[in-house]
């Protein structure tokens, strides 16, 4: 491995997932200010300022944090399940590039952006995709190019990379059961009283446009 040369290879894995979650994030909130209707400009200095200014101590603001923190879940699920590092990673960046463009085209649609209640809707994905204008036709076509995507990207990754399996059983376990524990605090994150709501005040989250995991 190449990147080993430079990095330890846990450095390597940690900074490359953090640099790509505050990609995701960073793409999600771009894609809203499109549904916005904003100039390239105003899209992106908006964007970035969403990330500076929530990653600045002394901001009003932190959502950025508590978004990451679910990026982070997201990605722990996948890497508990597949124990494939370079697969984890292509599927977590496809699944919020997805979700960015979905939550865009809500916006145009609808004028409001993905809730939590909305993935309830999962298990029936042609209704889901009824809420962002998109045909069944659409879906299936992104989802086949999805999978191809995924494939050649992970082999090509593979290529620069040999390690295979990422990390032990009685790690994946815990990182599975707490990132999904994460994941499934979202349905409460705007219910008053919960803890998750309580976080989520702490970072002074208010229910504007913005990552609603």
């Amino acid at each position: 491995m190449l990147a080993s040369i430079f990095f330890p290879r846990w450095l390597f894995y940690g900074l490359i997932t953090l640099i790509f979650s505050l990609f995701d994030v960073f793409f999600v909130q771009f894609m809203i200010q499109v549904g916005m209707g904003q100039n390239l400009t105003q899209k992106i200095e908006a964007a970035t300022n969403f990330i500076i200014g929530g990653l600045t101590p002394g901001s009003q603001t932190h959502q950025v944090v508590l978004n990451l923190i679910f990026v982070f879940a997201i990605f722990g699920v996948i890497l508990a399940v597949t124990n494939r590092f370079w697969l984890t990673f292509i599927l977590n960046n496809l699944i919020f590039i997805v979700f960015g463009i979905a939550d865009q085209q809500k916006l145009v649609y609808r004028n409001e952006a993905i809730l939590p209640s909305d993935l309830s809707q999962l298990s029936n994905p042609f209704a889901l995709v009824s809420f962002i204008g998109m045909s069944a036709f659409e879906l299936i076509a992104i989802f086949i190019a999805g999978i191809l995507a995924v494939t050649v990207l992970y082999f090509l990754f593979r290529r620069f990379d040999s390690r295979i399996k990422f990390t032990k059983w009685y790690i994946r376990l815990p990182l599975f059961l707490i990132c999904g524990l994460v994941l499934f605090s979202a349905q409460d994150l705007y219910t008053p009283g919960t803890i998750p709501n309580k976080v989520a005040l702490h970072f002074t989250i208010r229910p504007s446009h913005g990552i609603r995991i």
